[in-house]
């Protein structure tokens, strides 16, 4: 079994094609998202948090990706909120994450 450890390894020739490759809160790492052209696969879960949706990963694929990928799905699958630790005092932000689903045109 091959492992990548990025997804640019992931996008070389060598690692065999599957059904679908999730990209779990990953997206906003890649300098150039136009290395998930050369993923060996259809089908494109990815998660991200909303700002990064809204901001990257949407921009994307309404840009130059948009020959390459259509959005099948999108789904809220954690509500961003604020968890209150100390009445008051201190809480912590969570930004929520949402789901997308892309198929290869």
């Amino acid at each position: 079994m091959q492992t990548a450890e990025t997804v640019e390894e992931l996008a070389e020739n060598r690692h065999p094609s599957a059904d679908a490759y999730l990209l779990a809160e990953i997206l906003y790492y890649l300098e150039d998202l136009s290395v998930i052209n050369a993923l060996p696969t259809d089908l494109l879960p990815v998660t991200a948090p909303p700002e990064s949706v809204e901001a990257t990963v949407l921009p994307w694929f309404a840009g130059p990706g948009r020959d390459d990928w259509t959005l099948t799905g999108r789904r809220t699958l954690v509500a961003p909120r604020m968890d209150f630790l100390v009445d008051g005092i201190a809480y912590q932000r969570k930004r929520g994450s949402v789901g997308l689903v892309y198929r290869r045109s």
